[in-house]
């Protein structure tokens, strides 16, 4: 007989495969549920059993969702949401409840973290969490062990030894299917992900951050270099971290590339970073290390919008200068652009398409704006009167569209939605298709050919991005 299930977790797809027009979404194929696999792998490690069942990798129907939480047959249901996701999750649990009535639903995620009424409302589910999810799922579990009743929303706070968690345990996904959607299964190929830190101090408006992730704690070098190395028959030496600013702890980063030079790793990594926490020091070592990509959040390319109205508090010339030194190094640096924002005028959206070209990056990626709940871009669409106060909710019902497509995006006042999307899509052609970006692209692979494997999904997604304007897998 098999083990029982305590907890079968899964993250709410972004649609169910029997829907209209099914398009499988990015990140569900080519980014393990890592948040998911930390708290599974942690109550496996307190003698508890839980599972992953990957609903959008599997590309499964509603249906055969309900037929394979059937077979399994576990205590408790847990579905991570995030706010595209809303609809699925909430069919789904509907669905457990109606069909397997003696199974527990439960929900934690992002959105559950932002919408404290959201299980109120939707009484499908048994429970909620909110917070990190690793602790209070034990403690949530001992309750049941006793048989106590379980049901409204629990805090579970912050986990303040980020150590004192066994790493994700890769067993419990197939992490071989995982990578490019364009890529056919068994060819495709992903970078298995590292946190090295839990939190961010900074207040982006267009963040929807949690209250735990105002606690920054940082992991080990060693315990960092530790999973690496645990995890490297796997990961053909190939990783990303997914830290909202790495190198927000310079001297940990570079005890962590010291570490990796002496054990001798040969890794192929990338990192989203800030501008001003990157200095030559820093990234010779990141290079030597095995950093082969940097990802900078600039948002726009006008100071007052990015300083002011988003509250990202870096310079132009800080920015400028992070992209120069990445290139001195040799590692490939990446910015994120965005277009609507409050007070954002023509001349700002102008400055923001014409960035890439001023700044000189190799790689740009510049999309719309969404007001999602939780930030306070949120709250001030609901203000100016661009989106309802009850969006979520009207989004849940269908009202709006059949997926996150049709989630309203920010449009300053005097322009349009129309305007936005030809302004991004010349963004995307004029870079792409310029001298500029050729030659340096020529450039790079000359002083290292051996990356342009790594470009193969860029090569895929060209002629949509130049057509469309968009890439192929994303949701904005």
């Amino acid at each position: 007989m098999n083990e029982k299930t305590d907890v079968l977790f899964m993250s709410a797809p972004i649609q169910f495969k029997d829907v209209e027009n099914f398009v499988p979404v990015g990140d569900e194929i080519s980014i393990p549920p890592i948040g998911i696999m930390y708290i599974a792998s942690y109550l496996n490690s307190k003698g508890y059993k839980c599972k992953i069942l990957e609903i959008g990798l599997r590309k499964m129907s509603l249906k055969e969702t309900i037929d394979n939480i059937r077979a399994i047959n576990p205590r408790v249901v847990g579905i991570s949401i995030l706010t595209p996701s809303l609809i699925t999750a909430v069919q789904l649990a509907k669905e457990i409840k109606k069909s397997l009535p003696n199974i527990i639903v439960s929900c934690g995620g992002i959105h559950v973290c932002v919408d404290p009424t959201f299980i109120q409302r939707y009484p499908y589910f048994d429970f909620g969490v909110k917070g990190e999810g690793e602790l209070i799922m034990e403690e949530i579990l001992q309750k049941l062990d006793n048989g106590e009743k379980i049901s409204g929303l629990y805090d579970g706070g912050y986990v303040k030894d980020l150590e004192s968690l066994p790493f994700p345990d890769y067993n419990l996904i197939d992490f071989k299917v995982y990578g490019n959607p364009n890529d056919k299964v068994g060819k495709r190929h992903a970078t298995v992900s590292i946190m090295t830190s839990r939190g961010c101090p900074f207040k982006c408006s267009f963040c929807c951050k949690p209250e735990s992730r105002k606690y920054i704690r940082f992991r080990s070098a060693k315990n960092i270099a530790d999973e690496i190395e645990k995890n490297y028959q796997i990961s053909n030496g190939d990783y990303q971290f997914l830290d909202d600013a790495m190198t927000l702890n310079k001297k940990n980063v570079i005890d962590l590339c010291k570490e990796i030079i002496r054990r001798k790793l040969k890794l192929s990594w990338m990192a989203m970073i800030r501008a001003d926490n990157l200095d030559l020091e820093l990234a010779l070592l990141m290079k030597k290390s095995g950093c082969r990509e940097i990802f900078i959040g600039v948002e726009s390319g006008d100071p007052r919008i990015r300083n002011e109205v988003i509250k990202k508090k870096v310079s132009d010339e800080t920015i400028f200068e992070a992209i120069k030194i990445a290139r001195i190094v040799g590692i490939r640096s990446n910015i994120f652009l965005m277009l609507g924002f409050p007070t954002e005028g023509v001349e700002e959206i102008e400055k923001t398409i014409n960035y890439c070209f001023i700044s000189k990056v190799d790689i740009m990626g510049i999309h719309l704006t969404i007001p999602f709940p939780g930030s306070e871009l949120y709250e001030q669409a609901i203000k100016d009167g661009i989106i309802p106060s009850n969006l979520i909710d009207l989004y849940i019902s269908g009202e709006l569209g059949k997926n996150f497509s049709a989630w309203p995006k920010y449009v300053p006042k005097g322009m349009t939605l129309e305007y936005l999307e030809n302004a991004r899509a010349r963004a995307l052609r004029r870079y792409y298709l310029s001298f500029a970006f050729i030659s340096r692209l020529m450039f790079y692979y000359i002083r290292f050919p051996n990356r342009i494997k790594y470009d193969k999904t860029n090569f895929q997604n060209a002629l949509a991005i130049l057509c469309s304007g968009k890439s192929v897998v994303q949701l904005s």
